[in-house]
């Protein structure tokens, strides 16, 4: 047996929002309290955009799509070509089932698609002999899901629609191949009594987390790329 080291450190995420006197005195709703779940669901936003593409080199987590060690592992068990301009075209019913016969059964529950929205509008489409669609559609905790072969189908825009030689799905146990760190959870802060602030009249609001990610398992990680 060999082992490899995976060393998670700190990296610090945060977005902020300012606020004019002015705008909190006028609003008819509690703006601040609104602008605190804004910044929450654009942390989140981001941090979920650096799982997939993140560069460790801009001191983001490491990206699933783009991390420099999977090409040489050959994760890459599907390709497809363009059948018009129009992107995920050329994706086939069978191009997404090879990528679920080449995970290990034991990375098989909890699995999960990723794609574009080009794609998956696509792959929506797509029907068996019966003129059945393959994409299933259910309802969980009253909110819609979709399922391709029993596994979640995640649309997300970070993964490419088109492009030669580009990642456009990936099948990924998130849960087998990513390990995560919270060092520091998010904090928010609301500055308003600096000097900066105190001679603008405004408030800052700003929400910080100190965490990071990288890829644990390579062999629950699968993609099928563009050719």
């Amino acid at each position: 047996f060999t082992f490899d080291k995976i060393v998670l450190e700190q990296r610090r995420a945060a977005t902020a929002i300012e606020l004019s006197q002015q705008l909190v005195n006028d609003s008819g709703i509690n703006i601040v309290e609104y602008a605190v779940g804004v910044l929450t669901k654009r942390l989140a936003r981001e941090m979920e955009k650096s799982v997939l593409i993140g560069d460790k080199a801009n001191k983001q987590f490491e990206g699933i799509l783009t991390a420099s060690v999977l090409p040489g592992k050959a994760k890459v068990v599907a390709t497809h070509t363009l059948a018009s301009a129009t992107p995920g075209t050329g994706v086939s019913i069978d191009n997404l089932l090879d990528m679920t016969l080449s995970m290990h059964p034991e990375y098989l529950d909890g699995s999960v698609f990723v794609m574009s929205r080009a794609i998956f509008n696509h792959v929506a489409k797509l029907k068996n002999t019966q003129g059945d669609y393959h994409l299933v559609k259910d309802i969980a905790n009253g909110k819609i899901q979709y399922k391709l072969f029993g596994h979640d189908v995640l649309v997300n825009d970070n993964v490419p629609a088109a492009g030669t030689g580009v990642i456009t799905v990936a099948f990924v146990n998130f849960a087998e191949a990513y390990a995560t760190m919270i060092k520091k959870g998010a904090t928010m802060k609301r500055i308003s009594d600096d000097t900066t602030q105190a001679l603008k009249g405004s408030h800052l609001l700003m929400l910080d987390i100190y965490a990071d990610g990288k890829i644990l398992n390579e062999d629950a990680i699968k993609f099928l790329k563009q050719v």
